[in-house]
């Protein structure tokens, strides 16, 4: 079993009410929480973890149509979402890594490669493995 050092940033904007917001390794809970209008979070732990292949999902919930403000053309003005601000490991920044793998899967079946900005019901997923060096070599070279 191996420590990593997991750093996870991300803006809240909502309107209406807070979206539910949950941070899993594969399926195991990292964060849960909802935190206030225009804030950064961040989450800055250490994680025990396995050799192998893992999960890194954010899990939004609790959007509904009073989160999202439209005007009489029916064009949004405003509206609550999420944004990957940073994500690290070992203090590594997976930036690249994000352009690269991560996908959004929309609750309606839709899946958003390469996006950092979250407006849906849905989870976000960045796959990856422990070791990370390892990985980061295998994926950039």
């Amino acid at each position: 079993m191996e420590k990593i050092k997991l750093k996870f940033v991300y803006e809240h904007k909502w309107i209406d009410h807070p979206l539910d917001v949950n941070l899993f390794i594969d399926d195991r809970l990292i964060f849960s929480g909802i935190g206030k209008a225009d804030e950064l979070i961040t989450i800055d732990k250490k994680i025990a973890i396995e050799s192998g292949k893992h999960m890194l999902k954010l899990q939004i919930k609790g959007k509904n149509q009073m989160n999202t403000k439209v005007n009489s053309l029916n064009e949004v003005i405003s509206d609550s979402v999420i944004t990957i601000k940073e994500c690290s490991m070992d203090d590594i920044n997976l930036e690249s890594m994000i352009t690269l793998n991560g996908v959004f899967h929309h609750d309606q079946g839709d899946s958003l490669p390469k996006i950092k900005e979250l407006g849906h019901n849905g989870t976000w997923e960045l796959p990856f493995s422990v070791p990370l060096y390892n990985w980061l070599l295998e994926e950039l070279f």
